[in-house]
């Protein structure tokens, strides 16, 4: 289905690069020079790199994954940072406490690899050859720029051990160096009681001396050396197989007993006799020997006769027809009749699926922002520990790898995928949207909660992480789930905009969770101290020990000493009553470093048969997750500047990713935003007036507009822009402006709108498609591309008469697919492409006149 029209002016401006350009946004193979393949044998970044071909779902959905596997020692501990010197560092910006002792400066061209003081001479020698070798293809190769090769991110290598620790420092006749306490005592040592917030401590909300820039890195990368280590060739790694799962078993009650296990009593005798085998809200799904519940007071009788004829053994409900006794009811199967059929899905759910919460160690979630982030986050902890994990959230209901269905089984495609050999989708065209795995897109009703919970701990799971939305919380679809650690991660004002509930009803939501935790022995509350509402969540949860983190309150019991940014990786030293851990993780921004601290909050709290989890394989679980899809989520194909797809689509969300972008230090932030059909339209002059002030450069896009014309969607971010913009923009010859596609006006008014476009640095781009590949084309060396609005979903939609249409379409698998031809842009010489249009170097001056000449 087409939709638009390419641009014009773009074709005749690149025409004496056509071949180029149009293989760069055609879908073929990627390319790669040999300067970059031999690069990548010499000298590569410091952290494990995964290459993920992305499917249906947006994560790693091949049988094959790329790894670069890190050497890392065999004693290495991971769990302590000792308090080193670094040697021959003449760096004075540079923060000298906690750095790992035993690496020192390399004065060559590859400045900045890091070489461990305990390495042999031979190795040194070979590398340095090499480095020779690389330098001399370097010279060799004439048609990449320099430029191309990116700077590595500059953080520190994890601890081999603190002995040898001690001994590196000792070998560099360093006086101040720390004695550094072995990993494994303090995790012999481990006390959990330790841990907890005891009652006499001091009022904590506010009180924690607040951290300064000194308190983090120095981020300025001048004179500083880059760190690099050495991995091994990349190679292909199978996949491991997944666990094999017993089967669910089959469950059949008789509905007497059922009730009863659910506390309801049965006054019908006749009734108590019915088998049933299973339970359904649904008519159209109802399966033979199924208890169909319905929340209506007025079932359509279109409803009662499906669910009969699919073979509904009873029904139950508030009232299921007009007779005002269910005994003299003319329906053919038994009715029940109960005042709260919504308490009664899960209390029914729950008695029928043998309390799955109760086998399990339940973890929920809870807050305004970073729940999805730090569930994935707990999810990795436990898995690294060898835990069989579930997950209820927002991108997916899951266990291991494999996803589950509403009902709790393990979902399969219904039909072929068409789009599974595709390297992305076309412009201006709806791809086929069949075979993917339908994203949760709201919080389980109390019936499916159990039903996931049961697919989960029917199948072996020994931990389930729960994502707990305030709404679902509110209408007490959780009422039935048994908790034993909840983590609440914050309460935002700016993030309840869109929702229906005030924020004393939200309050009450969350204050429902925590006060259901009353078992000392084994629940515990997790609490963000930094939060205004930290001291009133505490009070919810009296009855338990409460662990808290902030990152600046110090009087928390996991607190960020240290923290480092870059468009690459995050470095946090987390300091916990147990050791100091030194966490490195691809999940880059300031707020993810609140989700870090509660995911390691989370580890230390809690524990399986008794067992506390090692503190190294907290480290381990936390640096393992390396994707969250669609959140903050670093698309890497090894280009030399930063791109972020994240799912931002308000306001207070895209200003917050935008300010943790921002410390990462970029060049330039060229953000490509859109904002899909069918919501406030209110809300999207400031989604405009953020992207203006926080972005340097701004392509406004469409994103899944359903009934919205895209042109009009977009004139209502626009709408945010500063006057003096809009003014100009009015005074166009051609209306609406040069605030528009450059599709839409005829050639002769292309200068007039690529000028002043230019000169403001924001730009209109409706194909999505498009946009992607103008914004990351554009993009130089430390810039980062930021793309808004998605995240994790796969799809668009379109209103098609009285049709919806869903096309596939993923910001990731397009930036992906971009970034894996852009090579060939950096190619041409001579080539202006920093802003659009992209022209000859030196031609912009003179194709886009003067201001005075409008």
């Amino acid at each position: 289905m087409q939709l638009g029209s390419f641009h014009q002016g773009q074709q005749s401006v690149l025409r004496e690069h056509q071949p180029v350009c149009t293989a760069f946004r055609r879908t073929a193979g990627r390319c790669r020079t040999l300067h970059r393949q031999a690069a990548q044998t010499v000298a590569t970044p410091l952290r494990t790199a995964i290459i993920p071909v992305v499917g249906p779902s947006g994560r790693q959905a091949t049988d094959k994954v790329h790894r670069k596997k890190r050497r890392r020692p065999d004693s290495w501990q991971g769990s302590l940072v000792t308090h080193a010197k670094r040697v021959d560092n003449d760096d004075d910006d540079f923060v000298d406490d906690d750095v790992p002792e035993g690496f020192v400066d390399d004065e060559e061209e590859l400045k900045g690899r890091p070489v461990a003081a305990d390495d042999d001479d031979e190795d040194a020698t070979q590398l340095d050859s090499l480095d020779a070798a690389a330098d001399a293809e370097d010279e060799d190769e004439e048609e990449v720029q320099p430029a191309r090769r990116r700077s590595n991110p500059k953080l520190m290598l994890h601890e081999d051990d603190a002995d040898e620790a001690e001994e590196a420092a000792d070998d560099a006749e360093d006086p101040d160096l720390d004695d550094a306490e072995p990993a494994a005592e303090l995790e012999d040592d481990l006390d959990l009681d330790s841990i907890i917030s005891g009652a006499d401590r001091a009022s904590t909300t506010g009180q924690g001396a607040a951290t300064t820039p000194e308190d983090d890195f120095d981020e300025d990368d001048e004179g500083d050396v880059d760190d690099e280590d050495e991995y091994e060739e990349e190679e292909e790694v199978e996949e491991l197989p997944g666990p094999s799962y017993p089967e669910p078993p089959e469950r059949d009650y008789a509905l007497g007993d059922l009730l009863e296990m659910a506390g309801y009593g049965l006054t019908q005798r006749a009734a108590s006799s019915v088998q049933i085998s299973g339970l359904c809200s649904d008519p159209y799904k109802v399966q033979p020997g199924d208890l169909f519940i319905t929340l209506w007071d007025a079932v359509p009788e279109e409803w009662i006769n499906e669910a009969i004829e699919n073979g509904a053994a009873a029904f139950l409900g508030p009232q299921i027809d007009d007779s005002p006794d269910p005994e003299s009811s003319p329906l053919s199967v038994p009715v029940i009749q109960l005042p709260d059929p919504w308490e009664a899905l899960g209390r029914l759910g729950a008695a029928f699926y043998n309390e799955p919460s109760q086998n399990m160690t339940v973890i929920g979630v809870t807050g305004s922002i970073g729940k999805t982030t730090t569930s994935w986050l707990i999810r990795g902890i436990f898995e690294e520990w060898g835990k069989l994990t579930g997950m209820a959230g927002t991108i997916e209901n899951a266990i291991y790898a494999d996803k589950l269905d509403p009902e709790g089984a393990l979902w399969t495609p219904d039909e072929p995928d068409p789009t599974l050999d595709r390297d992305c989708s076309a412009a201006f065209h709806l791809a086929p949207y069949q075979g993917k795995y339908p994203a949760p897109h709201r919080a389980p009703d109390p019936l499916e909660m159990q039903k996931l919970l049961a697919g989960m701990a029917d199948r072996g799971a020994d931990v389930a992480v729960v994502e707990c939305e305030a709404d679902g919380l509110a209408d007490g679809r959780l009422d039935e789930v048994d908790m034993d650690i909840v983590v609440f991660t914050n309460l935002t004002t700016e993030d309840m905009e869109e929702s229906e509930q005030s924020l004393e009803e939200t309050l009450e939501a969350q204050a429902r969770l925590l006060r259901r935790l009353i078992d000392p022995t084994r629940q515990r509350a997790i609490i963000n101290l930094d939060d205004p509402h930290a001291d009133e969540m505490r009070s919810y949860a009296a009855q338990v020990p409460v662990v808290t983190y902030a990152m600046h309150n110090k009087n928390a019991d996991v607190y960020q000493e240290k923290m480092r940014f870059s468009l690459w990786e995050t470095e946090v030293i987390v300091r916990t009553p147990v050791g100091a851990l030194q966490i490195i993780t691809p999940l880059i921004a300031r707020h993810n470093v609140y989700n870090i601290l509660a995911a390691v909050a989370v580890g230390l709290a809690v524990t399986v048969d008794g067992e506390p989890i090692p503190l190294k394989t907290i480290v381990q679980g936390i640096e393992a997750t390396e994707i969250i899809p669609g959140r903050c989520e670093v698309i890497d194909e090894d280009q030399p500047f930063g791109c972020v797809v994240d799912a931002a689509d308000t306001p207070a969300a895209l200003s917050r990713l935008m300010d943790g972008l921002q410390e990462c230090r970029p060049k330039r932030l060229i953000l490509v935003l859109g904002s899909p059909g069918g919501t406030d339209p209110a809300q999207r002059p400031f989604m405009g007036e953020i992207a203006h002030y926080k972005a340097d450069m701004v392509i406004m896009t469409n994103d899944s507009p359903l009934g919205e014309a895209p042109n009009e969607i977009i004139a209502d971010m626009v709408a945010g822009y500063p006057d003096h913009i809009l003014k100009r923009n009015a005074s166009m010859p051609y209306q609406p402006g040069f605030l528009q596609d450059p599709g839409r006006v005829e050639y002769d008014a292309l200068e007039f709108l690529w000028h002043n476009c230019y000169e403001y640095r924001r730009y209109v781009i409706e194909d999505r498609w498009e946009a992607i590949r103008w914004a990351i084309g554009s993009a130089q060396t430390d810039d980062c591309v930021v793309i808004v609005g998605r995240g994790h979903k796969d799809y668009v939609d379109w209103v098609l008469g009285d049709e919806i249409a869903r096309g596939w379409f993923d910001d990731r698998v397009e930036a992906r697919n971009a970034l894996a031809k852009v090579d060939k842009l950096w190619q041409i010489s001579n080539f202006d492409r920093a802003e659009l249009p992209w022209m000859d170097a030196g031609e912009r001056e003179g194709r886009l006149f003067n201001e005075a000449e409008v």
